[in-house]
This record gives C-alpha cells, sequence and structure tokens, in this order.
C-alpha cells in the first residue's frame, strides 16, 4: 500500500509539472501573437524542462529580434529533437541565411 501512495504522489507530481510546463508555453504563445518577443523570452527562461515546442518558440523570438546566432543554437536544439519536422529545418536554414547578410 505504501508503494502505490508514492507512484500515485509521483505521478500526480509528473501531471502537475507537465501542465505548468504546458501553460508557461500557452502565455508565451500569446507573448508572441502581440510581438512581445522579450516576454516570450524571459518567460520561457523560467521553464526548467523545456520541450522542443518550448525551445521552437523562443527560437522564433529571437529572430523577431535579430538575434540569428542564439535562435540558429535554438533551432538546431530543434532539429536534433524532431529532425522530421520541416518547420524545424525551415526556421534553421531561415536564421543561416539571415546571420549571413
Amino acid at each position: 500500500m505504501k508503494n502505490n501512495n508514492l507512484w500515485f504522489l509521483a505521478l500526480s507530481f509528473i501531471c502537475v509539472s507537465l501542465n505548468a510546463q504546458e501553460d508557461q508555453l500557452q502565455k508565451a504563445e500569446k507573448l508572441y501573437a502581440s510581438a512581445d518577443f522579450e516576454g516570450v523570452i524571459a518567460l520561457l527562461a523560467r521553464v526548467e524542462d523545456k520541450s522542443v515546442n518550448h525551445y521552437f518558440l523562443e527560437g522564433k523570438a529571437y529572430y523577431e529580434l535579430k538575434d540569428f546566432s542564439k535562435s540558429i543554437e535554438l533551432f538546431v536544439r530543434c532539429v536534433d529533437l524532431d529532425p522530421k519536422n520541416a518547420e524545424n529545418h525551415y526556421w534553421l536554414g531561415a536564421s543561416n541565411i539571415e546571420a549571413l547578410q
């Protein structure tokens, strides 16, 4: 019975943590939509366990701020985490092209 309680507590903690991360991502998406790119970066900097979606949105924010070296770093991470996602490759390519100009 004791082990069941521990598993339940661990699972509850994981669910709460995942929900908090998704809430932060949704808030960051709203900030991005309102062109508050610095706000996106500040909000996502506080997220500990980031998903590819966090890195992707953060990379787009840096791209909009014309910090192409940082956006490249983040889109490389996105490609590493999800190599079959065409958007990751597109934004990485766009960042590289802008960095060369």
